[in-house]
């Protein structure tokens, strides 16, 4: 396997410290005064022509790329035009070569290149263009007999003793064995190959198809999750954008990840999404607001049914409160009876009153 070198991977120097950067020879990548050097990893054709710091003196306004010889930096006033250095690729007895992203934590460490000296290679999947793919059986889809070299482009790798499993494999080509360097070449010679490749392993576009043939929308943007932002404090989204954030820009390959979108709308894809937790999230917003409802509203019915007001304007609670029937006694009941003869004799004399008058007597 060849490892890529990677930027962050790089150790600044710190031009605030007045004698730390009076050395520095090649293309510097420079924030706030702390600088790393480029030329481990690109070659650069052209030239700064912008204008001129001192590393030592001027050092917070070393941010951006610069051309730097001892002290003295010429800052680039144009995009760098630079070539991808990478160690010698070895292309004697290797015919299988697979670009991927190596990663770490849900960290990308690196676009990395496998080379191999393999029998066969077997498809277990199939693709159905934009549509989801299936699995089938075993299938052989090149073999060493063909005399080809193989190149595509892998998402994740892993070797289990002498073989290689990948998954979601793209841009299947072949070339012939002379078209590569013996025993090695360099990564921007391997690279234009790859681009100038033309000749599909598979010409149905089932097995390793290139990537024009699965595009499902052309312009999509990209969410890390569904609000689009995280608010750990744990600088996620610094590390969500070098992971995602490849362009293609200096022969790098973009970035491939996996992604959920919706058929229907073509405006935004997103990068995490746990079905099984959306799920929980939306039970637990429906039924605690709905319990709380119930169990508010049977506690209003309750309190309004037992609570009661008196005439003294104060409040009792009169649900299990067992309201006793006392027996009148003889004495109320005379007095009862007293009172509803006295009305019965005013009415009578009432009505006496009135007869010589001559008004009727109702």
């Amino acid at each position: 396997m060849l490892f890529a070198v990677q930027p962050e991977k790089l150790t600044p120097s710190n031009c605030n410290n007045d004698t730390e950067c009076t050395n520095l020879a090649g293309v510097y990548s420079c924030r706030k005064g702390h600088c790393s050097n480029w030329s481990s990893m690109f070659l650069c054709h052209n030239h700064a022509d912008g204008i001129v710091v001192d590393a030592t003196k001027d050092n917070l306004k070393l941010n951006g790329f610069f051309e730097c010889k001892h002290s003295k930096c010429i800052k680039y006033k144009t995009n760098l035009n630079c070539d991808r250095i990478c160690p010698n690729i070895t292309t004697h007895r290797s015919n299988v070569f697979v670009q991927y992203h190596e990663y770490k934590g849900g960290t990308q460490l690196g676009n990395n290149i496998f080379m191999g000296n393999c029998e066969r290679v077997l498809a277990h999947t199939e693709t159905d263009g934009p549509e989801e793919g299936r699995e089938i059986p075993p299938k052989v889809i090149w073999t060493r007999n063909s005399n080809t070299t193989l190149l595509t482009t892998c998402h994740v790798i892993e070797m289990r003793g002498d073989s290689l499993f990948a998954t979601d494999c793209i841009n299947g080509t072949v070339v012939p064995p002379t078209t590569l360097q013996k025993p090695q070449t360099n990564f921007t010679t391997f690279w234009k190959i790859v681009e100038n490749s033309t000749t599909l392993l598979d010409p149905s576009l089932k097995y390793l198809p290139p990537q024009s043939s699965l595009t499902i929308f052309n312009y999509s943007r990209l969410y890390i999750n569904l609000e689009g932002c995280v608010n750990t404090l744990r600088g996620e989204c610094e590390e969500f954008s070098k992971t995602h954030g490849n362009d293609g820009d200096n022969s790098t390959s973009q970035s491939r990840f996996i992604c959920y979108y919706h058929k229907d709308d073509s405006s935004m894809v997103v990068a995490r999404f746990d079905l099984n937790k959306t799920w929980t999230e939306l039970m637990v917003a429906i039924f605690v607001p709905s319990s709380l409802f119930i169990i508010s509203l049977i506690t209003l019915l309750i309190i309004g049914y037992s609570v009661q007001v008196g005439d003294d304007t104060r409040m009792r609670c009169v649900l299990f409160r067992k309201k006793a029937k006392r027996k009148k006694t003889q004495e109320e009941m005379n007095a009862e009876i007293d009172l509803v003869m006295d009305g019965i004799i005013e009415r009578t004399n009432a009505m006496a009153d009135d007869s010589p008058t001559g008004n009727p007597i109702a």
